[in-house]
């Protein structure tokens, strides 16, 4: 006689409600990548930047500003952006160098000179793009220590490998196909 086995029912295992993470009423989490600190004359001028870097696969952030005392103020964490937490260090600066230049806010070139006196600024390579430079401009932007200049007429096509051959910490988007 062939019996069939026995089939013992066992209760269902229960769930504890997750426990609720409280969440900071003012703060956001930092991005996962550093941004990359745009400083360029319109919005449209970033947005160029940042398509430039997504188009080399880069994701990191584009945060942009078009007044070099804006930018001081912003690596300084002064102003509207004290809060390092929602607004971190970047990890490159990409600068027109033509921006306000010889404004009384400032220039490209402070913003060098600025990033070359403070220690804590100084890890941040700064990629100068401009139009129309003479060799004596180039020469004072590598003599402040930018990382790269870039003509505007090649800056689309090379940013990406400058930024990437710096070294640094960047979020990439996987290969399209």
């Amino acid at each position: 006689m062939h019996t069939s086995p026995t089939l013992i029912p066992t209760p269902a295992p229960t769930l504890a409600p997750a426990p609720r993470r409280a969440r900071p009423a003012t703060t956001s989490p930092a991005p996962a990548a550093p941004p990359v600190l745009a400083l360029t004359a319109t919005p449209a001028a970033t947005q160029r930047v940042r398509a430039t870097l997504a188009s080399g696969g880069l994701t990191n952030p584009v945060r942009g500003l078009h007044d070099s005392s804006d930018a001081a103020r912003y690596l300084l964490a002064r102003g509207p952006w004290q809060d390092r937490a929602r607004h971190p260090l970047p990890a490159v600066v990409v600068a027109d160098l033509h921006l306000r230049a010889g404004a009384p806010d400032g220039s490209v070139l402070d913003l060098l000179r600025l990033r070359r006196e403070r220690p804590e600024l100084q890890h941040i390579p700064v990629v100068v793009v401009g139009r129309d430079a003479d060799d004596e401009e180039i020469d004072a932007v590598h003599d402040l220590g930018a990382a790269a200049y870039l003509a505007h007429t090649v800056a689309g096509s090379v940013l990406v490998d400058v930024i990437r051959g710096l070294g640094m910490r960047w979020s990439l988007a996987p290969a399209a196909s």
